[in-house]
């Protein structure tokens, strides 16, 4: 693995997220001076656990800052293993996650708005 490249991605996920250092440190329950170590990437190997401790507060996929998957959102995983586990189809995996991400007026709102639709007969395959 190439430590100073997955320094680089920690620290570009922090700053996108708007995490400071110490706001990963306080997570981790480390010194400030362990994840700037992380992120210049200064250390031999980095283990498991850290690599989803870092994964889990910067809300990505662990497998993604490690460069093992191409896939950061760990939302589309969960999308993948529903699909896997329920034999959804790709567009209504991907309708629930979207609805997944909404508040509860945003969720309240699309069924209100799907009721309304189901109702209206032009719009149901008979």
């Amino acid at each position: 693995m190439d430590m100073i490249k997955i320094g680089i991605r920690m620290r570009d996920t922090r700053k996108d997220k708007g995490l400071t250092l110490q706001d990963v440190a306080d997570a981790l329950g480390v010194a400030k001076s362990t994840i700037q170590r992380y992120e210049k990437g200064l250390f031999d190997n980095i283990k498991l656990p850290i690599v989803e401790a870092v994964a889990k507060c910067l809300d990505v996929n662990p497998s993604w800052l490690i460069y093992k998957s191409d896939i950061k959102d760990l939302r589309l995983i969960d999308v993948g293993l529903m699909q896997h586990e329920t034999g959804l189809l790709q567009e209504e995996a991907d309708l629930i996650a979207r609805y997944k991400q909404l508040n509860d007026d945003g969720k309240n709102y699309l069924n209100e708005f799907i009721d309304m639709i189901i109702t209206n007969e032009k719009y149901i395959n008979m």
